[in-house]
């Protein structure tokens, strides 16, 4: 039993805090309330025991940051000095040299004064005569020079107008005339207005093949690709043809189809309008052209010896009519543009150009319009390489070198001339040639080489360099009859002719 009251001896603390517990009334609920508010207290307290701390670290923090910000300006303000003082320094070296350039030129000019002087000391020992004399040599040597300075600005001034009125004409003259009609109810065809055909040509330009426009209430959907109208609302369609201001011996003279209508536009590259725009003429024809091309070989009209170039044994193979309409559009507005300003009649060539083209110029052209402005047939030679871009854009003098008789498209009425610029390196492989129609207008003989001109005389539209003697040529004589044109739309590359050996 002392063993059994040993063993519960440890819980008497517990029992007598029950007791005490107990005496005090206090139950466990009480007690555990007490203990949360005595914990919350010693949180509170703990809480307002670190902010002091709290808010020394913040304070810390912002400090640094602030240092931080301090340090990166100064280090800002330490390059943009190192910079300023950089910049210093070359102006400084800059200054320098500048001081010795004047420095230098300070002696020169002493040195030029000096040089001055000794001369008019000297001049001052010369005679009378001699001065008098001197003074004149000098005033003439001035007049010629203003002379010579007033010529060249005249000519550039004339060559800027000229090629700002061309800039302008090109801008004016890019449509060709066209002609659009759509089929009536009754059978019959109806015109667009000139503003509907303005509108759709630029539009065709821009490379569109379909394309919509409004007449009234009305929008159409118009297809070039099979020439048809569509009203959009009613889905109602009508065929529509065109016509374009073309010569009449032309394939396309009577109305384009729908496989032609893209020679009327200049779109794609030049390979492509070449493939487009060339017609092969038929047999008949191509011996005519080549009856024209052996029969206008000499130099002379009364040249009685063989061809020193040898086109009479070569043989023309093929031969092309180009029917670009938008190219003759140009030439004929030019061609236009001649007639109205010499009304009362130019004079012939002189002396005129061979039989042969004079008979394909008879058969082809309009005689009231060829006497008008001389327009007529000549030979035209390039490299094989200028075709495509010939025949796409027309004849251009900057795709060849500055002739004898100024910067402009020269042609010949011999055909040994022009066979002279043709491919002398492809050996037997073809070579081209172009019979072109040009308008010469008012033709101005000239008797000298003149390299520098620019634009006919005052009052001419072209320039002839007859066969003869020739001031400045190299061999002081002219051989072959030869014509320039300034202005690049008063030609128009009628036929290209293959020629082989």
């Amino acid at each position: 039993m002392d063993g059994d009251d040993d063993s519960d001896d440890w819980l008497t603390p517990i029992r007598t805090a029950e007791t005490t517990k107990n005496d005090v009334g206090i139950n466990g609920a009480e007690l555990r309330e007490l203990e949360e508010a005595e914990s919350e207290e010693e949180d509170e307290d703990e809480k307002e025991d670190l902010r002091p701390l709290e808010e020394a670290e913040a304070k810390i923090r912002w400090l640094r940051e602030e240092l931080a910000w301090f340090r990166s300006t100064a280090v800002k303000e330490q390059s943009e000095k190192q910079s300023l003082q950089g910049q210093i320094q070359q102006l400084k070296l800059k200054m320098a040299r500048l001081q010795q350039q004047l420095k230098q030129e300070q002696r020169q000019s002493s040195q030029l004064r000096q040089q001055l002087k000794q001369e008019r000391q000297q001049a001052q020992t010369q005679s009378s005569e001699n001065m008098t004399q001197m003074m004149e040599t000098m005033r003439q040597e001035a007049k010629a020079q203003r002379a010579v300075e007033r010529s060249r600005k005249e000519k550039d001034t004339a060559f800027s107008a000229m090629r700002k009125a061309q800039a302008n004409s090109e801008r004016l003259q890019a449509k060709p005339f066209l002609k659009i009609e759509y089929a009536t109810d009754s059978g019959g065809w109806a015109s667009y207005p000139a503003d509907s055909i303005d509108k759709i040509w630029e539009e065709l330009c821009a490379g569109k093949r379909e394309l919509e426009f409004d007449r009234g209430d009305e929008t159409y959907l118009i297809s070039f690709q099979n020439l048809m109208q569509e009203n959009t609302k009613t889905r109602k369609q009508r065929r529509i043809r065109i016509s374009v201001d073309v010569p009449e011996y032309w394939s396309m003279s009577s109305g384009i189809e729908k496989q032609d209508f893209l020679r009327c536009l200049a779109i794609g590259s030049d390979e492509e309008i070449f493939n487009r725009v060339r017609v092969l003429v038929p047999e008949s024809q191509r011996l005519e052209i080549d009856r024209v091309v052996k029969g206008s070989v000499f130099h002379h009209l009364d040249f009685q010896g063989s061809s020193a170039c040898g086109l009479e044994a070569v043989s023309v193979k093929r031969v092309w009519r180009i029917e670009h309409p938008t190219l003759f559009r140009k030439y004929s507005l030019c061609r236009s543009a001649l007639q109205e300003k010499s009304q009362g009649g130019v004079p012939g060539i002189s002396p005129p150009i061979g039989e042969k083209l004079s008979l394909l110029a008879k058969r082809l052209l309009d005689p009231d319009v060829r006497a008008s402005v001389n327009e007529v047939f000549l030979f035209h030679g390039t490299s094989t390489s200028n075709i495509h871009s010939i025949v796409a854009h027309g004849l251009d003098f900057r795709l060849a070198n500055t002739g004898f008789y100024g910067q402009g498209t020269y042609f010949a009425s011999q055909s040994c001339k022009s066979w002279q610029y043709c491919c002398r390196s492809c050996g037997d492989e073809a070579r081209y040639m172009i019979i072109a129609r040009v308008s010469l207008g008012k033709p101005h003989y000239t008797k000298e080489v003149e390299r520098n001109r620019k634009l006919p005389p005052k009052g001419f539209d072209s320039v002839v360099a007859n066969p003869g003697p020739m001031a400045g040529h190299h061999s002081a004589v002219q051989s072959h009859q030869e014509f320039v044109i300034f202005d690049r739309y008063q030609a128009f590359p009628e036929f290209l002719v293959e020629i082989h050996r």
